[in-house]
């Protein structure tokens, strides 16, 4: 049954600019009839460590874990999303609040979105 909409921007790493490779490595989702944003990211980076084993795992867990605890943060204050009526906004929110636009090795994607079949937004 559906049960809305939400929202979700990936999180990149972009190890080379010029060669375009790239390695979705977390989840911006959000919730727009809750006013919930979530972030989720792999407990581990094998995958990234593989690929890349010169990235600095330690710096980007340190981001990851701090983007997870900046959307909790954020999350207890709903009047902060009510604002949102386009994709645009999200982004430019995103690009506020968590990770500026710029040519670094961690880039967010574009917001697209999706339907959802649960009430429990952790699942």
């Amino acid at each position: 049954m559906n049960q809305g909409t939400f929202s979700f921007v990936l999180l990149q790493y972009h190890h080379s600019q010029i060669l375009g490779e790239v390695l979705n490595i977390g989840l911006f989702a959000y919730f727009p009839e809750h006013h919930q944003l979530k972030f989720l990211y792999p407990e581990k980076l094998v995958r990234l460590k593989c690929a890349y084993p010169d990235a600095q795992e330690k710096t980007l867990k340190s981001y990851l874990k701090h983007f997870e605890t900046r959307a909790g943060e954020l999350c207890s204050i709903p009047e902060r999303f009510t604002h949102f009526d386009s994709n645009e906004s999200l982004l430019e929110f995103l690009h506020a609040e968590f990770l500026p636009s710029d040519s670094t090795a961690l880039q967010l994607g574009t917001v697209k979105k999706s339907v959802s079949y649960t009430t429990d937004l952790d699942q």
